[in-house]
């Protein structure tokens, strides 16, 4: 056979196989699609009403980052009706339901929000102001949850105990008693609600839905640990420690998360309840201990590690890693590479490279935000600057708190011209910003104040870093490359002087 007939056989040959390929993975593709069920949620309102309404798909859900991680279709009412269509929820999935309505209509869906439904339902529903009714395949499921979601949220009744102590911002044995006793009544009532349904629907969608509230009950349980914080501020030691003893053995008395199954690992609340209840044990054996401090990082991160396995392992690394977030602790990307290297689920691994992307050295995201008259300002605007970059919204008071200590190291920098100091408010409303702004609580008229209103938190100059929370403090260098995403954020006369020194060691790498 000649060279050009041998090559020729060959080119066919691969053209052979890659067309065979090609076909595969076409027929592969549409067989998933197939597979996956297509859902549909529709409904009307009973009032005449306007606006959008919303329909967020939870992919995972960990509470300190919020909804970052869903994604939300978003249609206009027309004739009071919506329809939502989707096949984003593989077997089932919980979603969040939202109205955007004009103002003076109220429409409360907050009882439909973090619910779990069943992929392929088709669901109707009939909204009144005080009233849903459900109706289609997979409808009982959902009604469930809105009536155990109806249940009052009345943990402090006008108990004249529990009032003096939240009057006082102190702890005693009465108040966290009677918190405690308000949890197990308020889940209880959830549960029998959830449970006079379990005819109605599949057993493993019971069991996930009683494991959420299970595990919401018990995140709350480990909160009271504030409370327990708040002793050590007010009391002498004699007192803290009575109530330590107290604290541990009624709130420790709840028995932590016990099952590790996998089935339960993605269950929204569960493992976080269980990253609750190591933290507050690791600070009752060291009293030393500050909430989320440096120290407390390596010794819970060894914990996880010895103690948990499996999927369950994973999804306590992650709920670590987003924790962990929201402070500033200077080996965050470190622990971020080694917690990579221990999970293998895919969803994780895309949220760990989120956070990686906006570490030191990585470019920042160039936005171009609105400030007080309209006038768009672009991050570029500045580049050639030291740019440092705060993120707040009204009633933060860490936000006001990080103000405060702020306010010295701007004043010390005043007559630089090198370095920028950008404030960027997350409220949606407009109106709000600008009462934040015209209170002098949260930033300087003196800085580059401008915003995300409209979309808030969910902007992408926001999102980009990871940040599910306020206040976030953020260190860009002169070529618009990041220095420091996760920024020790000045809280007293020192760490402000600390803050300071180290921006004019940043700037001194210019001079």
């Amino acid at each position: 056979m000649s060279t050009i007939k041998l090559i020729k056989t060959k080119f066919l040959s691969r053209k052979w196989v890659y067309v065979s390929i090609c076909v595969l993975l076409s027929l592969t593709s549409v067989s998933l699609a197939s597979e996956r069920k297509r859902t549909m949620i529709s409904g009307k309102f009973e009032l005449p009403v306007e606006g959008k309404i919303s329909l967020r798909i939870h992919k995972y859900f960990f509470p300190a980052r919020s909804f970052l991680d869903s994604k939300a279709d978003t249609v206009n009412i027309v004739n009071n009706e919506f329809k939502f269509v989707t096949d984003n929820i593989d077997s089932c999935g919980y979603v969040s339901i939202f109205y955007h309505g004009t103002d003076g209509i109220k429409i409360d869906l907050s009882t439909l929000r973090m619910v779990l439904i069943k992929a392929g339902s088709q669901i109707f529903m009939k909204i009144a102001p005080q009233s849903i009714s459900f109706s289609g395949n997979g409808s009982e499921i959902l009604r469930a949850q809105f009536e155990a979601n109806k249940v009052p949220k009345s943990f402090f009744e006008q108990n004249p105990i529990a009032a003096d102590s939240v009057q006082k911002n102190l702890v005693t044995s009465d108040l966290i008693q009677f918190m405690l006793n308000k949890l197990d009544q308020y889940y209880k009532l959830k549960k029998e609600i959830i449970e006079s349904y379990k005819d109605k629907f599949d057993a493993g969608l019971l069991d996930k839905i009683l494991a959420f509230y299970e595990g919401e009950k018990l995140s709350r349980t480990y909160t009271v640990g504030g409370h327990f914080n708040n002793a050590f501020n007010y009391y002498d030691e004699r007192k803290r420690d009575a109530i330590l003893r107290f604290y541990v053995q009624q709130v420790h008395g709840h028995n932590p998360v016990a099952d590790q199954s996998s089935s339960l690992a993605d269950v929204p609340f569960y493992a976080f309840a269980e990253l609750g209840y190591l933290k507050d044990k690791i600070k009752f054996d060291n009293k030393n201990f500050v909430y989320r401090s440096q120290e407390l990082v390596p010794v819970l991160f060894d914990t996880i590690c010895k103690n948990y396995s499996g999927l369950f392992r994973e999804r306590m690394l992650m709920e670590f890693i987003a924790d962990m977030s929201l402070g500033s602790h200077p080996d965050f990307s470190k622990y971020c590479v080694t917690v990579d290297k221990m999970i293998s689920k895919r969803g994780y691994k895309e949220i760990l490279a989120n956070y990686l992307v906006a570490q030191t050295g990585a470019p920042a995201f160039l936005f171009s935000l609105p400030d007080i008259d309209g006038k768009m300002v672009a991050l570029e605007d500045f580049k050639g600057k030291l740019i440092v970059v705060d993120f707040w919204f009204l009633s933060c008071a860490a936000c006001a708190e990080l103000e405060e200590y702020m306010r010295p190291v701007r004043k010390a920098l005043e007559d630089r011209d090198d370095i920028i100091f950008i404030s960027i408010n997350v409220d949606l409303k407009k109106e709000n910003w600008i009462k934040g702004l015209k209170s002098g609580q949260y930033t300087d008229m003196g800085n580059k104040n401008i915003s995300t209103f409209g979309l808030g938190t969910r902007h992408q100059a926001f999102t980009y870093y990871g940040y599910s929370g306020c206040p976030q403090l953020l260190i860009i260098d002169r070529n618009l490359n990041i220095i420091n995403s996760q920024t020790n954020r000045p809280n007293s006369r020192e760490s402000s002087l600390s803050f300071l020194l180290y921006l004019q060691r940043l700037a001194s790498k210019y001079d």
